[in-house]
């Protein structure tokens, strides 16, 4: 007991941080004195610890970079949705729709077949009109069939990313927000300005697998300093097709199998193909284009089985001083 306690304090003093959300406030920039202060904790830590915290420390230590919203092009709002994230959609999209600086068009929430009717109904009360999307009815048969069977335990996640660049490929806006359904914006940007100059926010995450199958796909994609998992992004359709073009493939379809050629399928998570590929190359090719800003993504962590609405509100009530997100993540 007496370890426990004594261990508490040490932590306590020199590592007073929430561990999952150390430096999200966007209020709270770490410094040298920060590092200082951390040190004895961080001796004490495994190597990967120390090399996640320094990834954390220096996306912390970017500026809150902002666009010019005037005459700012006009975007659309895509949304991936199941009904495990349903108490939070209706959020989502207001906030989306209330924090960004860019009009947004129109707004388009895709989901399972069996979902249709739910979200529909979920978003009746929403300001913007919308359309709900049938997953099944946007990709291939035997694509889908062959996620299914490379990806059983995450046919989702990787379905999710080919939904998504799919529908960004077939757009013909100059930009679309996407955001995870599990993600709530509780903070004004300007995601692309008359330049067509856009905001990207590095993140601490960084798994290895991701940059290990870009650089296969386009050797020197990924510098191994920055990564882009950041639970939204701003995709400019144009963009996106000229990596389509540069790695010569036609479709979604081609692409998978031409990643599935070069990625380890045992590996759960081999591959990132939305965030990081236009991520990783927009900041490489196209850096005059990209805006950094800090993240600030608030994690918070959902316990399977309780109704979380109550906590819902009352963080949306008080991030907006704080926090640029709010992530509601059932494996926190």
């Amino acid at each position: 007991m007496k370890l426990f306690l004594a261990k508490k304090v040490f932590k306590k003093i020199f590592f007073p941080e929430d561990a999952a959300n150390r430096f999200a406030n966007m209020n709270y920039s770490p410094n040298k004195l920060t590092l200082l202060r951390n040190a004895p904790y961080l001796a004490l830590k495994s190597k990967q610890f120390k090399r996640s915290y320094i990834r954390d420390y220096s996306a912390a230590r970017i500026a809150n970079n902002q666009l010019n919203s005037t005459n700012a092009p006009i975007i659309e709002l895509l949304i991936c949705s199941t009904r495990k994230d349903f108490a939070y959609l209706e959020n989502v999209v207001n906030n989306a729709l209330k924090y960004s600086r860019n009009e947004i068009s129109s707004v388009t929430i895709i989901v399972p077949a069996g979902d249709m009717m739910e979200c529909r109904m979920l978003l009746s009360k929403i300001s913007k009109s919308f359309s709900v999307l049938n997953e099944d009815l946007l990709l291939p048969s035997e694509l889908r069939g062959k996620i299914k069977a490379l990806f059983p335990t995450r046919y989702g996640w990787v379905l999710q990313q080919l939904l998504i660049l799919n529908y960004v490929l077939n757009s013909n806006s100059k930009g679309v927000l996407q955001i995870d359904s599990d993600t709530i914006l509780t903070s004004y940007v300007t995601w692309i300005d008359k330049n067509l100059r856009q905001i990207l926010y590095p993140t601490a995450h960084y798994h290895t697998p991701y940059y290990k199958t870009l650089n296969l796909l386009m050797p020197n994609l990924c510098n191994g300093k920055m990564a882009f998992v950041s639970h939204h992004m701003l995709f400019q359709p144009s963009i996106c097709r000229e990596i389509f073009q540069l790695l010569k493939v036609k479709n979604v379809t081609d692409l998978f199998e031409k990643v599935i050629e070069i990625t380890e399928t045992d590996n759960d998570s081999p591959f990132c193909l939305e965030y990081e590929l236009y991520a990783q190359f927009i900041f490489k090719f196209y850096n005059h284009k990209v805006v950094l800003s800090r993240f600030c993504n608030y994690s918070f962590s959902v316990s399977n089985g309780r109704n979380h609405l109550n906590e819902v509100a009352e963080i949306l009530e008080t991030s907006p001083q704080k926090y640029k997100s709010i992530s509601f993540h059932h494996y926190s």
